[in-house]
């Protein structure tokens, strides 16, 4: 139901809420850890490892920068040389279904479903392990949800990783 906390799980999982109790553990190292314990490079790691895509992919992306700003500003904040982070910028950019031509646009010219692949390239710029995505496509039309959940698919298989989705649409 709506308003019964999945998205503050969500949060909570990703530490961007704290939690009021119980624990999150994760596999680090070969051990099941509980992150709210986790010292400063534990969660620099873990947050390498497991990244977000929200609900609301106009809100989750700058406006200021443009779309290669938006997909390499986590990458180079984590020391990522330039050149590798655009790399990565344009390889996850081809892989969500967008072409080159994207990467100087600014999200106010996108569609929400362009915004929503800007979104999960900006995630998998990180190459993380999992992803937690929260309502990814509710704020989509019908025939866009399909092409992102889709898309999560092929880039399940593609990648490797893993995708937490959080809805309420029990079709999704």
């Amino acid at each position: 139901e709506s308003g019964c906390g999945k998205s503050t799980l969500g949060k909570t999982m990703m530490m961007l809420e704290k939690a009021t109790g119980g624990q999150v553990l994760f596999n680090y190292g070969g051990e099941f850890r509980d992150i709210t314990k986790f010292n400063a490079k534990e969660m620099f790691d873990f947050r390498k490892k497991v990244q977000m895509v929200f609900q609301d992919p106009y809100s989750s992306l700058n406006p200021k920068m443009n779309v290669l700003q938006n997909i390499t500003f986590g990458l180079t904040a984590n020391q990522v040389p330039r050149d590798e982070a655009c790399r990565r910028a344009y390889r996850y950019l081809d892989a969500v279904g967008m072409q080159k031509s994207f990467l100087n646009k600014y999200p106010n010219s996108l569609s929400g479903g362009q915004r929503q692949r800007v979104a999960v390239a900006r995630a998998l710029a990180m190459e993380p392990k999992i992803i937690l995505a929260d309502e990814p496509v509710s704020a989509l039309d019908k025939s866009v949800q399909a092409q992102v959940l889709n898309l999560f698919h092929d880039l399940q298989k593609e990648f490797g990783i893993s995708i937490i989705f959080i809805s309420h649409d029990l079709s999704v």
